[in-house]
C-alpha cells in the first residue's frame, strides 16, 4: 500500500542510466544536473533494502554524492539531498570497497610494521572540515565507511579513526582501538591527535577510551597548546554545530 505510484528498484536504475547518458560527467553542471534527478527519483522509488547500489550506480557518482552531504550547509538544497542520497545507499547496504595497500607510514610514532592503507580525500574527511556537518550525518558515513582495519588517509594525513575521535563516535573508536589503532596517529600535515582532537571538540568519553588504551597525554598536551597559539593569531576554529533531538527527529531524509 505505502509503494502505490512509486518506481521499482528496476525502473529506478534505468531512469538513472538515462539520465547518465544525457549528461557529460566531466562537467560539473551536469553533474549538479544529475544528482537532482536520482534525488527525484529516490524520493519516488520503492524501499531499495537489499539491491545492489553498483547495479544502480557508478562508483564515481557514489563518491560524488557523499561528498556534497559532506560539504552542504543547512542553507544547501544539496543538504537535505545529500542525507537522502546516504540513507539510499544504507538501505541498498553498501559499503565502501577502498582502493587500499599495505605500507609503513614514517610519520607516525609507534609504526613499525605495514597497515592497510587508502588513500584519498572522502566524504568523513569533507565532514570534519565542515562546520555545520553534525554528529548524525558523520555515525551515517561510518556505516558505509565501516573498514576499521584500513587507515583512510587524505592529504592532510587525516584519517578516519581521527574523524570519528573529532565527532564523539566513541563505540567507533573503540572499533579502531581494539584492532590495534595507535591512539596517539598524528596527521601529517595539521599535527592533529585523535586525544587533541577529542579535547578541542569536548568529547570526554571518547578522550577516556583514549587514555585507556594508552593515549600519551604530553602529545596531546603539546598539539592542544599549538592549537591555542594558532587560535590566538588566527581567530577560533569552529566547533561542530549539534542537532537537537527535536531536529534530529525533523531531519528531513
Amino acid at each position: 500500500m505505502g509503494n502505490k505510484g512509486k518506481m521499482s528498484v528496476c525502473t529506478f536504475a534505468y531512469y538513472v542510466k538515462a539520465q547518465r547518458d544525457l549528461i557529460k560527467w566531466e562537467i560539473e553542471e551536469h553533474r549538479v544536473k544529475f544528482l537532482h534527478h536520482v534525488d527525484w527519483a529516490i524520493k519516488n522509488c520503492v524501499d531499495p533494502t537489499g539491491f545492489n547500489l553498483l547495479y544502480m550506480f557508478r562508483r564515481e557518482e557514489i563518491d560524488y554524492a557523499m561528498d556534497k552531504a559532506a560539504l552542504s550547509r543547512r542553507d544547501d538544497v544539496y543538504y537535505s539531498m545529500g542525507r537522502r542520497f546516504v540513507k539510499f545507499a544504507i538501505l541498498c547496504n553498501y559499503t565502501d570497497k577502498p582502493d587500499c595497500h599495505y605500507e609503513i607510514d614514517d610519520s607516525q610514532p609507534n609504526n613499525e610494521e605495514p597497515h592497510l592503507v587508502a588513500r584519498g580525500t572522502t566524504a568523513l574527511h569533507h565532514a570534519s572540515r565542515n562546520p555545520e556537518c553534525d554528529k548524525r550525518l558523520v555515525r551515517s558515513l561510518f556505516r558505509i565507511y565501516q573498514r576499521w582495519d584500513v587507515q583512510y588517509v587524505d592529504l592532510f594525513g587525516s584519517t578516519h579513526f581521527q574523524v570519528a575521535c573529532q565527532f564523539g563516535l566513541d563505540d567507533v573508536v573503540e572499533a579502531y582501538l581494539k584492532l590495534g589503532r595507535d591512539p596517539d596517529e598524528v596527521a601529517r600535515v595539521t599535527g592533529d591527535r585523535p586525544l587533541s582532537l577529542a579535547w578541542g571538540y569536548n568529547r570526554p568519553k571518547v578522550a577516556r577510551t583514549l587514555q585507556l588504551h594508552g593515549a600519551d597525554l604530553n602529545l596531546a598536551a603539546e598539539r592542544t597548546k599549538e592549537r591555542a597559539m594558532n587560535e590566538q593569531e588566527a581567530g577560533p576554529s569552529f566547533v561542530h554545530q549539534e542537532l537537537t533531538a527535536e531536529e534530529e527527529y525533523k531531519l528531513d531524509f
